[in-house]
């Protein structure tokens, strides 16, 4: 089981996006929405999972510990 450590933007937005697709396709709109619901269903779950077994990968926080440095060497 993958523990969420953080909750970013785009989780929000995933979360948001899936429910959307889940009203259009109970009103019976799937034509595009349940091939769209599954990609974001598979890039938000394969991005969470990758972030979560490599945490050194987040670009944001490699920003600030170099803003950080740069900071302190002046």
């Amino acid at each position: 089981m993958v523990k969420i450590s953080k909750i970013y933007p785009r989780d929000i937005i995933a979360f948001f996006s899936l429910v959307a697709c889940f009203i259009l396709i109970s009103l019976g709109i799937n034509h595009i929405v349940s091939g769209i619901a599954i990609m974001i269903i598979t890039y938000y779950f394969s991005k969470r999972y990758y972030e979560e077994k490599h945490p050194d990968g987040d670009l944001n926080e490699k920003v600030k510990k170099i803003e950080e440095e740069l900071k302190n060497n002046h």
